[in-house]
């Protein structure tokens, strides 16, 4: 017995209601945005089980941050990841997107004959069903294209992950600096105002000009005012330090700095492996391909579309019965060209940028590795003049034991020592700045040659509640 058109129709009615999707709203709002950016701290008790997972160590035992705690605490604060992490969902969706089949279409439609001939009805009741069928691999080809721009969007994600990564060490870098630097300048301070007190004691006895005490004094004040702006400084890199983070203060948290000056000597990075492992590894570069990858596979679709596709239609004549039919359209005015076209050009594109970005990289490593070989030769001759200062610092020690020399001549010497120790610290920083640089352009750490903890691909603050 031939199934009633109106059950089937009920039921095609009922199995699409059944896969309707519903909206649910999710308000966003100013001020609940910044109240949560507030609240970020990194006391919070989620944030620290996710740096004990991540890290190996539970119950939490860090008193101390360094460079690996704070970045994971970027990895799970750092609204940066959230866009990237994001876009690479909608770039996931788009994957099924690529792959669902053309539904089917249901049409309905009533005539009424106003001349009755013998036999027929006054009204004509008329149910048809329309199936669309994709040909030429189309679908599979739509596929491959979201999938590929999908994986481009996952190298997007971890070159995202790497720049929240050297942002958070760059600014460990510069708190380094200006916190030490701070120190050697305090120092400076103290050593100049002992040097100003010795001096007007001489003035106050006729040994001295007042040129020379008023060269001291502007030294001092000279001194003072450097020492200011670079708490000033300190300041503005701890403010720095959180922003990278992605939290609004760093007050009460000790910051440990062990290990960040050292540095690996400069044959151990030979030119040839930092590009092929550049080249291989880096994220940007393997997003390209990915999206070179995808323009290939939008070059398929688009030579694939020269072939129509097919609609089987089949219909229902409560009058006349059952009909099928066949339809397709007929590529006699144009075959696809210009989408072709436009296809093949956005491939040579996509070639010459990937193209492009290798060259770029390669420059950008030949130039970093030059810049750190400058940067250790500066810092062995640094060594050497810090090295003399304190020997020479040593023997004026000496010699003020014995009673050989006065107390002047022993605190100018100390001053002395420290600007060559700010000098020395001024190499180290540039040598870190230059590994830091060189790290970007290999997007992977060379000293310790450890990897950076792993790319959160999903939003940490959800998987760990």
């Amino acid at each position: 017995m031939m199934p009633d058109p109106k059950q089937w129709a009920a039921c095609l009615l009922a199995t699409s209601l059944l896969g309707c999707a519903n909206f649910e709203a999710k308000p966003v709002t100013a001020p609940k945005t910044v109240s949560s950016l507030e609240t970020r701290t990194l006391d919070s008790t989620r944030l620290r089980d996710f740096i004990a997972k991540n890290m190996g160590q539970t119950p939490w035992s860090l008193n101390t941050w360094n460079l690996t705690s704070l970045t994971l605490a970027a990895f799970y604060y750092q609204p940066e990841l959230d866009v990237a992490r994001a876009k690479w969902g909608i770039a996931n969706a788009q994957v099924i997107t690529a792959g669902m089949r053309p539904n089917p279409s249901l049409g309905f439609s009533a005539q009424q004959n106003t001349v009755e001939p013998g036999g027929v009805e006054p009204w004509g009741l008329f149910w048809t069903l329309g199936i669309p069928i994709e040909t030429a691999g189309k679908r599979g080809y739509r596929i491959s294209q979201a999938k590929h721009l999908s994986d481009a969007a996952g190298y997007d994600l971890a070159s995202t992950t790497w720049k929240v990564y050297s942002r958070v060490r760059s600014s460990m870098v510069n708190l380094y600096a200006a916190k030490n630097e701070a120190d050697i300048l305090q120092k400076q301070v103290l050593a100049q105002r002992e040097i100003v007190r010795l001096l007007q004691r001489r003035f106050q006895s006729g040994e001295i000009s007042l040129p020379e005490l008023t060269q001291a004094q502007i030294a001092l004040q000279n001194a003072v005012v450097a020492f200011s702006d670079m708490q000033g400084r300190e300041s503005e890199a701890r403010i720095e330090l959180a922003s990278a983070i992605g939290i609004t203060s760093l007050s009460g948290i000790t910051i440990d700095f062990e290990g960040m000056a050292k540095t690996p000597k400069p044959e151990k990075l030979a030119a040839e492996s930092m590009r092929r492992v550049a080249l291989l590894n880096r994220a940007d570069i393997l997003s390209a391909l990915a999206g070179y990858e995808a323009s290939q596979n939008a070059l398929q679709l688009e030579i694939a579309k020269q072939y129509p596709d097919v609609d089987i239609g089949a219909g229902y004549d409560w009058g006349q019965g059952w009909m099928l039919g066949l339809a397709l359209p007929l590529p006699v005015l144009n075959q696809n060209e210009g989408p072709i076209a436009e296809a093949r050009a956005r491939r040579e594109k996509a070639a010459a940028a990937f193209t492009l970005l290798e060259a770029k990289a390669i420059g950008e490593i030949d130039s970093a590795l030059s810049a750190y070989r400058v940067s250790d030769r500066k810092m062995t001759v640094i060594d050497k003049l810090l090295r003399d200062r304190e020997i020479n610092h040593g023997a004026i020690q000496r010699r003020f034991q014995i009673g050989e020399t006065d107390q002047l001549a022993l605190v100018e010497s100390g001053n002395i020592l420290l600007s060559a120790e700010f000098a020395h610290l001024a190499a180290v920083v540039g040598k870190m700045q230059s590994l830091g640089r060189l790290e970007d352009a290999v997007q992977r750490p060379l000293f310790p040659p450890a990897p950076i903890p792993g790319i959160q691909t999903i939003d940490p603050r959800r998987e760990v509640q």
